[in-house]
């Protein structure tokens, strides 16, 4: 998912700089149409496949710790929305009983 975000990214960056670095070069088309078909839809599905992604992942934990009810949106969650609480179980007395 970070891999996605960060190629998206780049793809975006890489279209501006095809575009400025051919817009007084006399031939600013092919950049303007590789950007426009090719960098910049494939950026928008990475981004939206990593969203999807993030999404999915905080379903499932959110079902894995036993909360019911719809899933609040990601910008309403906390880091610690999804810790689960160890069970308590009472230790052995490490202590030799004497008798």
């Amino acid at each position: 998912m970070p891999s996605a975000v960060a190629t998206a990214t780049l793809l975006c960056c890489d279209a501006w700089f095809d575009i400025v670095l051919d817009w007084n070069g006399g031939a600013p088309t092919g950049s303007v149409l590789t950007a426009a078909f090719a960098e910049l839809p494939l950026a928008a599905l990475l981004l939206y496949a990593a969203g999807k992604t993030v999404r999915l992942t905080v379903a499932i934990a959110w079902r894995r710790a036993g909360r019911t009810g719809p899933v609040p949106p990601l910008s309403r969650l906390s880091l610690t929305a999804f810790t689960v609480e160890e069970e308590r179980r009472p230790r052995a007395d490490p202590r030799p009983r004497r008798g």
